[in-house]
C-alpha cells in the first residue's frame, strides 16, 4: 500500500499541488515561464492509494505487483495531471 513518507502525504498530490500553486503566482507575472512537471511515482517500488489498488480486487489473473502497478498508473496520476488543466 503507499508509503505516503513523514508527512503522510502521497507524492503525486504534493507535486500537484505545488505546480498548481505555481501557476496561480505566475499568472500574474508579464513575463512567460516554462513548467516541467515530473511525476516521479513510475517506478518500483510502486505504491497505489487503497481506493485504486481495489479497482483491481476482483481480477484474480493479477498478482498483487500487478495490481498495485495498475493503481498507480492507471487513474492516479493521470487523474493528477488531469487536474491540472
Amino acid at each position: 500500500m503507499p508509503d505516503f513518507g513523514a508527512n503522510e502525504t502521497n507524492s503525486a498530490h504534493l507535486i500537484r499541488q505545488t505546480a498548481v500553486d505555481f501557476l496561480h503566482r505566475m499568472a500574474a507575472q508579464p513575463d512567460p515561464f516554462f513548467l516541467y512537471l515530473p511525476f516521479q511515482n513510475i517506478h518500483s517500488p510502486y505504491t497505489c492509494d487503497p481506493e485504486y489498488y481495489h479497482m483491481y480486487a476482483n481480477m484474480s489473473h493479477l498478482n498483487t505487483d500487478m495490481k498495485t502497478l495498475f493503481g498507480c498508473v492507471h487513474p492516479r496520476l493521470v487523474r493528477e495531471a488531469v487536474r491540472l488543466w
